[in-house]
């Protein structure tokens, strides 16, 4: 018997390891941010900036809300850790309020360069922190994460398909919006 096409596709997303998902995620993340830096001394290059940056929220904004909604809740279940969650909340909500700035922004402005930077930098700490400290304790501490990231492969598709429904070519519309922030104490970049 012949499997179908989506049967297939159910059995990759079954076998899809959280920490590998994530940390595909990040490394095409910071594809993007590279492909970004490299188009900062032309001047000429305003639309490719543009959709550059469009795909930068996109992907942050898809990531974000499948650590938000599955991971981070599963990892504090699971384990506790709520000091190292309520971190990455905190982060993500710094991280938002870059992608809201950018959202509003034009590539010509004339500080859209430096916001992007900024983002990139504060982005690519926070996804090296998840990496060399977060992934690897969630390796050893037995939780299921075969099994996650189905959950997180099934999600993110979900959020991707209704964002190219909707045809927003800059960022999924409420993703970014609306998440936790962090008080007084945040670490996060106010620019």
């Amino acid at each position: 018997m012949m499997e179908s096409p989506a049967m297939n596709q159910r059995q990759a997303v079954r076998k899809i390891d959280a920490v590998d998902l994530l940390s595909r995620d990040h490394d095409a993340i910071r594809q993007l941010f590279g492909d970004y830096e490299r188009l900062i001394v032309r001047p000429d290059q305003g639309d490719r900036k543009a959709q550059i940056v469009g795909e930068i929220c996109l992907a942050l904004s898809v990531h974000s809300q499948i650590e938000e909604e599955i991971f981070y809740p599963a990892v504090r279940a699971e384990l506790g850790w709520d000091d190292v969650i309520d971190h990455a909340l905190c982060e993500h909500g710094g991280i938002n309020e870059l992608i809201a700035k950018l959202d509003a922004m034009e590539p010509g402005d004339h500080d859209y360069d430096a916001t992007v930077a900024v983002l990139g930098a504060y982005v690519i700490q926070h996804m090296d922190e998840e990496q060399e400290d977060l992934f690897p304790k969630l390796c050893t501490a037995g939780l299921d994460t075969a099994a996650l990231g189905a959950r997180l492969a099934q999600r993110r598709g979900e959020l991707h398909d209704d964002v190219a429904g909707a045809g927003s070519p800059n960022s999924a519309p409420g993703i970014a919006a609306g998440r936790q922030s962090c008080d007084a104490e945040s670490t996060g970049p106010h620019v």
